[in-house]
């Protein structure tokens, strides 16, 4: 972040709800015209942390600065940020245009600006020839892109979006994610976005600041946190993951009721250490091959039309779960009580902190 310009700037940040502490000291920068998002379980601090830069939360204490500014004390109005709420909050009365616009006339904006803005609007949002309807006349999608409109036409320096797709169903959710990346580099505006939904983070964001209990667990690119997680949570949070307790074996790691030697990335801190294999970095082999790899039993198989999940119970060892690809053979073949053997792909095991 040291070469990138700063949007936002969170030093020390606590907040406080009576004897609840929601947020532990938070320090960390969003860069300029980042799609940055805020990640984690429901009562990790996520929306907290969105309520406090938007102003409709007061900071116990620490400093939130915008662009340089600090903004701590700031009322709303007074903060050029805008938020998209879970349920768009659009005004049923208006049409799409006088939405979209409604901000702009309580900023004291013309007509002629206003209307020019509000037309800028629609046609990013691919919603023109929808100006003069009624938010109940919209589909759930439609809806969404008139609260981003109505959020982006004051030209806040940031967006800051609670979980927007949330109310959407599936198909229409997955549409509208690549459909929100580029109305983010569309206009240059930071976004701030929030939500629980891991494949969302990873599929539209720039860096994700992975959250859990009030602090930050870990912050990096989709890639980084998949593939590199710090701690277990993050490794179990994102995506699924096998999280092992294995200790020294010669110059490698091994499940203490094994012979099989696995060699790991990162920085051991000790003998004994826990680290994190993808499912989809196993692979599996028919049978017990005691000196290739772990040795079980398959305990279920779930086909998912692009591949399979299969649960393999180790022997005097955990549950692995493995990926396998739909072409592979062995995914094709193999039946619970089966007995294989489980090995991990070179280079693919991660030493957790």
């Amino acid at each position: 972040m040291s070469d990138v310009a700063k949007a936002l700037s969170f030093d020390q940040v606590v907040k406080d709800y009576g004897a609840t502490r929601a947020l532990h000291g938070l320090s960390f920068d969003i860069g300029e015209r980042e799609f940055f998002t805020l990640l984690g379980p429901s009562g990790c601090g996520k929306t907290t942390l969105l309520r406090l830069i938007a102003g409709f939360e007061s900071l116990t204490s620490g400093r939130i600065a915008l662009q340089g500014e600090d903004v701590s004390t700031l009322a709303p109005a007074e903060r050029p940020v805008n938020t998209v709420f879970q349920h768009y909050a659009l005004f049923p009365h208006l049409s799409v245009h006088d939405n979209v616009g409604f901000g702009l006339k309580m900023l004291g904006w013309d007509d002629a600006r206003s209307k020019r803005r509000v037309d800028d609007m629609l046609a990013m949002v691919k919603l023109s020839d929808f100006a003069d309807r009624r938010p109940a006349q919209l589909s759930g999608g439609q809806q969404q892109r008139v609260a981003l409109a109505r959020a982006m036409a004051p030209e806040p320096r940031v967006l800051l979006l609670d979980e927007p797709l949330s109310a959407l169903d599936l198909k229409l959710r997955q549409a509208m994610r690549s459909e929100l990346k580029q109305l983010q580099q569309a206009s240059g505006i930071t976004f701030v976005f929030v939500t629980h939904d891991q494949e969302e983070a990873l599929a539209m964001s720039d860096r994700i600041a992975v959250m859990a209990e009030g602090r930050v667990q870990q912050i990096g690119t989709p890639r980084e946190i998949y593939d590199e997680p710090v701690n277990a949570f993050v490794a179990d949070f994102i995506g699924q993951s096998n999280v092992l307790d294995v200790v020294r074996a010669g110059d490698g790691w091994s499940l203490l009721t094994s012979d099989y030697v696995l060699q790991a990335q990162g920085r051991p801190t000790g003998d004994a250490v826990r680290l994190s294999i993808r499912p989809e970095q196993l692979s599996l082999t028919v049978g017990h091959q005691t000196s290739d790899g772990w040795c079980g039993q398959v305990r279920h198989v779930s086909y998912l039309g692009s591949g399979s999940d299969i649960a393999v119970d180790i022997e005097h060892g955990p549950v692995l779960q493995v990926r396998l690809p739909a072409q592979d053979a062995v995914a094709v073949t193999v039946q619970p009580g089966d007995p294989v053997t489980v090995s991990a792909n070179p280079g693919a095991a991660r030493v957790l902190g």
